[in-house]
Parts: structure tokens; sequence; C-alpha cells
């Protein structure tokens, strides 16, 4: 899958999410990878993991504290709107 795919994929998913999330992709992650360009997709890729780090501890240095202040619902949610899969955790 092409980076350009994938953004598309996500917006599609962003738009039926809470606000937060939808702000979240359209403000930083969908730039991120516009951004980034063939390389959005491992930017992606390589971020998973810390997903599971940030639902036990959303001020972990992983998120560099931009998730301090969301619950692990948010977390999660976010997740499924990036990988359009929920978290094993």
């Amino acid at each position: 899958m092409t980076t350009e795919q994938r953004i598309v994929e996500v917006a599609k998913r962003a738009a039926t999410a809470t606000a937060k999330i939808r702000e979240r992709v359209k403000d930083i992650t969908i730039p991120n990878m516009a951004t980034l360009g063939e390389f959005g997709e491992r930017w992606l890729n390589s971020i998973q993991v810390d997903f599971y780090t940030l639902v036990d501890n959303s001020d972990d240095e992983v998120g560099r504290g931009n998730y301090a202040d969301w619950t692990p619902a948010e977390i999660k949610e976010l997740y499924k709107v990036l990988y359009g899969e929920d978290m094993d955790a």
C-alpha cells in the first residue's frame, strides 16, 4: 500500500471518529504522512507499538507528552483509525 492510499483509508475512518481523533488525524497524522512521502507508511508502522505503551501510561516518553491527557479508550480509538483494527490489548 502506498502512503497516499493509507492517507485515504485513515481519513475515511477518521470521518466517523470522535472530534478529538478527527482533529489529531487532520492536524498531525495526515500532514506528517504527506510530508514524509514514500516514508509515511514506514513512519506510521514504526509508531504502531508505541500505542500499546501509551494505553498503559499516556504520559510515557514515547508519546512525547502529546497524549498525557488521553484516556486508554481514546488511544485505542486512534489506533483503530490509523491501523484499521482493534488493539490486541
